[in-house]
């Protein structure tokens, strides 16, 4: 038994190592493959359409500041703002005051909530009837931008021939646990969905990021809008699967210098908001209707994340012990996963790096704690899927049938 142990034991470790190997690989062709923007590489564009900016707004009154003001602040010429507000906060109240007088602004007061949406497509989709630009912009509010952002994005569709484009933005994170957490699950989307295949037409890879998005108003409509992906908690994601389903030529950029984002502010935001997203996003955008087939998924990520991150820390930990305790020490074994520790450290500093998701040198230290708690957002995840759990976020709650 104990030789068997023992043989799982570096067969696991050795996928261990695979898998970083892989995370590797994958993380230098996004760096490779990934079209980089920035106020330094506009374009001449001597046509200007106009376009209709769309920002779903729900309970951001401490949020929403920075995102208008440096909308406002756009050097592009020809740009109309539509804000479709749904709060039940003072967010309404900061809207206006910071909009004031802007003739280029409208305030929408959202209508309740139809069945069977959820809130931010049902947003964009109100907002988008009211539409005049014959290209459409939806940003989130907690999203700040770079004055040449909307010029840089335009000019580069028009030289590209893009329907829709979608900007990676910067991180911002402030607190400890953004810092250990968030890096982890922001690094894994682009090696799920790799950049070179969400920008080749022929793949059907497909990927978009919420904060930004901009898209034809044509391609918007003759995708049917969001009324096909009404229910999707990953709109974001759902609609670049229909747009290049239908044949559009879509494009995910690096837009880190233009613009940033702080998704979550606290650790209950975080672990509400991953396992909204692994919960609902995950599987909807995988189609995964059923009970044993969004366990499957989620019990594979919790193996995943127990072999990548959690076996290399926790086996040093417990030859250190048998070392202190009983004076032995397989040293080969101690100084093959040592090594393998801190490869995966060296992986994930790189992968931060690459995708400028903390300025914390110690995340990758501490990248232990941060997969602890990502199994256990798994895992939260899991037992949602299991038992039907409803997932609460801004007010709303969403079950696994969404």
């Amino acid at each position: 038994m104990v030789e068997a142990g023992t043989v799982f034991l570096y067969l696991f470790l050795v996928l261990s190592g695979v898998i970083w190997v892989v995370y590797l690989v994958r993380t230098w062709q996004n760096a490779t493959a990934f079209p980089r923007l920035d106020s330094q590489t506009l374009h001449d564009v001597h046509d200007f359409p106009l376009i209709t900016v769309i920002v779903p707004s729900r309970n951001e009154s401490r949020r929403i500041t920075a995102c208008i003001q440096t909308l406002k602040a756009q050097t592009y010429p020809r740009l109309e703002f539509i804000i479709a507000d749904d709060s039940t906060d003072e967010t309404t109240q900061v809207i206006k005051t910071i909009v004031g007088d802007d003739p280029r602004f409208t305030v929408m007061k959202q209508p309740a909530l139809e069945p069977g949406w959820v809130g931010k497509p049902f947003a964009i989709q109100q907002a988008s009837a009211r539409a005049h630009g014959e290209w459409l912009l939806f940003v989130d509010a907690d999203t700040s931008f770079d004055p040449h952002l909307v010029d840089v994005a335009f000019a580069y569709v028009n030289q590209q021939k893009i329907d829709m484009l979608s900007l990676s933005p910067y991180h911002t994170m402030n607190t400890f646990w953004e810092r250990t957490i968030q890096p982890i699950p922001l690094g894994l989307i682009p090696t799920l969905c790799p950049i070179k295949k969400v920008n080749d037409p022929a793949s059907t890879v497909s990927l978009a990021l919420g904060p930004f998005i901009l898209l034809r108003y044509s391609t918007f409509m003759a995708v049917g809008g969001y009324q096909s992906i009404k229910s999707r908690i990953a709109d974001d994601v759902s609609l670049a699967q229909i747009v290049k389903a239908a044949r559009y030529k879509i494009n995910v950029a690096d837009g880190r210098t233009l613009m940033s984002v702080r998704m979550y502010e606290n650790i209950h935001e975080i672990w509400d908001g991953w396992t909204k997203n692994i919960l609902l996003g995950f599987a909807q955008k995988r189609n995964l209707t059923s009970k044993s087939s969004q366990m499957g998924i989620l019990l594979g990520g919790l193996i995943l994340i127990s072999i990548a991150f959690l076996l290399p820390f926790l086996t040093l930990i417990v030859l250190i012990f048998q070392w202190l305790f009983t004076g032995s020490l397989p040293w080969q074994l101690f100084g093959g996963v040592l090594l393998l520790w801190l490869f995966a450290i060296g992986v994930q500093l790189y992968v931060q790096h690459s995708y400028s998701l903390s300025k914390a040198r110690y995340s990758p230290l501490i990248n232990i704690l941060g997969g602890i708690m990502i199994f256990g957002i798994f895992a939260n995840a899991g037992l949602g899927a299991l038992f039907r759990k409803k997932v609460s976020w801004k007010g709303r709650s969403y079950s696994a049938t969404n």
